[in-house]
């Protein structure tokens, strides 16, 4: 049985929770937002990052063991967490109401690779089984240009909404990426994790008081 299932719940419920209010609020708020199409947008991002977190969250709060279930769960929240990139530029844009065509082309290209290379059957999410880090390097790959991409578009904005997010971008990835590469070597590194929903907690944060 895993040991630390208590203390994912602990902290993994009142994120998800949270996440859940931000995006119900602002879709509530919305029509009367200074931004509405940036706050729909936002709240749409909201929702898929922890309806995708959910999948894997869930399972590992649950005091037995089903690693099988966790694998399931990476995969759903590796293309949902692309797409709540997409959804957020798309907001970025919407705030600032400068369209990018560059940007939402390299994106589409981008996460088609992402979405093509994550149900290849390398990942094993079904086997119970975890790849080399070699493999967890290429799949993540474009994932790691999309956020490059995002924290570009952010920090060349001038608006200090998106600066803020770029910011936290910048952390949420640095955590992520030892993780999602050598956390199959070395268990230890899953406690980046931590740290890496605090920065997804302070951009739902940010957005949804910069965008009520």
């Amino acid at each position: 049985m895993r040991k630390a299932w208590f203390f994912t719940a602990l902290f993994s419920f009142p994120y998800l929770i949270y996440g859940f209010v931000v995006g119900i609020l602002l879709l509530l708020k919305s029509p009367s937002s200074p931004h509405p199409m940036a706050s729909l947008l936002f709240a749409l991002s909201a929702f898929v990052l922890v309806i995708g977190d959910s999948f894997h969250l869930i399972p590992r709060s649950i005091p037995i063991d089903n690693e099988t279930w966790i694998l399931k769960g990476n995969l759903v929240s590796s293309v949902t967490m692309s797409y709540f990139y997409l959804f957020l530029s798309l907001m970025g844009s919407a705030l600032t109401m400068k369209p990018v065509p560059a940007l939402y082309l390299s994106m589409i290209v981008l996460l088609t690779w992402r979405t093509v290379v994550l149900f290849s059957g390398r990942n094993e999410w079904f086997s119970g089984e975890e790849p080399g880090s070699n493999w967890r390097f290429y799949r993540n790959l474009p994932f790691f240009a999309i956020g490059v991409l995002v924290v570009m578009f952010f920090l060349s904005s001038a608006n200090p909404l998106l600066e803020k997010i770029a910011i936290a971008v910048i952390i949420s990835f640095g955590c992520y990426v030892p993780v999602a590469i050598w956390s199959n070597r070395f268990r230890w590194l899953g406690f980046l994790m931590l740290p890496k929903t605090l920065a997804y907690i302070y951009i739902l944060f940010t957005g949804f008081t910069g965008l009520r």
